[in-house]
């Protein structure tokens, strides 16, 4: 998987990682990301409300991002659903 790093001290804090659907944060513990290392990337193929989002705060402004790769080769999902074909 790709990962995205936000600039060390860039004073952007990371408050969470979540899916698009839920207010309540993926607990990062044995997932590969943590406040402020990783960023989730989406592949395209999510479900409705399924793609990762993260919630940042910096020293301008608060938002929320969602990274998704375009064009990605459907063969290459792993969230594809083989019955939609």
């Amino acid at each position: 998987p790709i990962l995205l790093r936000p600039s060390p001290d860039s004073c952007m804090r990371i408050i969470g990682i979540r899916y698009s659907a839920s207010k309540q944060y993926v607990p990062l513990t044995d997932t590969g990301f943590c406040l402020g290392c990783t960023l989730p990337i989406n592949n395209g193929y999510e479900k409705p409300g399924d793609c990762l989002v993260v919630d940042f705060e910096t020293e301008i402004f608060i938002g929320t991002a969602m990274l998704r790769i375009k064009n990605i080769d459907k063969s290459l999902s792993k969230s594809h659903d083989n019955e939609d074909e």
